[in-house]
């Protein structure tokens, strides 16, 4: 009975093929060829022009930004989202703040102009590239 009911359920998802309307843990919300890294820095973007910058913090990944991001790309808005360096897609060994903010000093040369940086507690204490769109302070969620 177990293994009919099992034979029954598993034909019934494969007729169903249900597909999230968005971009569920473990999935990427940008098609591979968003990927355009800037030296060994994994980066994605969304959209040409002036860009909103998302860097997330220690111990997480572009990912964290999911929410936000994909309100931004719904709305035709630019987005760049990075990894930073040992974190995420990165294949960098060495990570700390210096490693950080010389990857996001990168980013933003390569990516100007960028129109804001959102940035997590953490990373928010890097120190601010000089692409930032105005002085101050990076803002931090």
């Amino acid at each position: 009975m177990t293994d009919e009911i099992e034979r029954a359920a598993q034909d019934l998802l494969a007729e169903i093929a249900l597909t999230p309307p968005n971009a569920a843990p473990g999935q990427n919300m940008l098609s591979p060829s968003a990927r355009r890294d800037v030296g060994a820095t994994p980066l994605w973007r969304a959209h040409d022009g002036p860009a909103t910058l998302f860097v997330h913090g220690w111990n997480d990944t572009r990912r964290i930004w999911r929410q936000f991001a994909q309100d931004f790309i719904a709305n035709s808005r630019p987005v760049l989202l990075m990894d930073l360096p040992a974190h995420g897609a990165s294949k960098a060994s060495a990570f700390g703040r210096d490693e950080a903010g010389r990857s996001l000093r990168e980013v933003c040369e390569a990516e100007a102009p960028i129109d804001a940086i959102i940035a997590h507690r953490s990373a928010a204490s890097l120190p601010r590239p000089r692409c930032s769109p105005v002085p101050g302070p990076i803002t931090s969620s």
